[in-house]
């Protein structure tokens, strides 16, 4: 398989776009907002826990994950994320929740 670079999105009839990422990895959005990751080059990164996610390199602002990009929330924002699915790829925005940290514990 050629590199990220040779990849182009999949939009999918269902409203989804699979944006590819380093790794061999694909992260999902709504194709609604696709436009608004467009733009960065998103790369595939594991947590210590070996959840997969999204991140980039915003221009003077240093790297941001693609949930907390598409949540608006800024660099140092101590407001946290959550994947509802459980799945750090799965970005639509369905799947993506503000929370605290005890809302996190009830993910199924």
């Amino acid at each position: 398989m050629g590199s990220m670079r040779d990849l182009t999105p999949i939009h999918f009839e269902c409203g989804v776009t699979a944006v590819p990422l380093t790794e061999s990895r694909w992260s999902y959005v709504d194709t609604a907002v696709y436009e608004k990751v467009a733009p960065m080059r998103w790369r595939a990164k594991p947590n210590s826990g070996g959840l997969w996610y999204a991140e980039a390199y915003l221009r003077g602002r240093g790297t941001t994950s693609m949930h907390r990009f598409l949540l608006g929330l800024e660099r140092g924002d101590p407001t946290q994320s959550d994947h509802i699915n459980r799945d750090g790829l799965d970005n639509r925005m369905c799947n993506l929740r503000r929370c605290e940290p005890w809302q996190q514990q009830f993910n199924t």
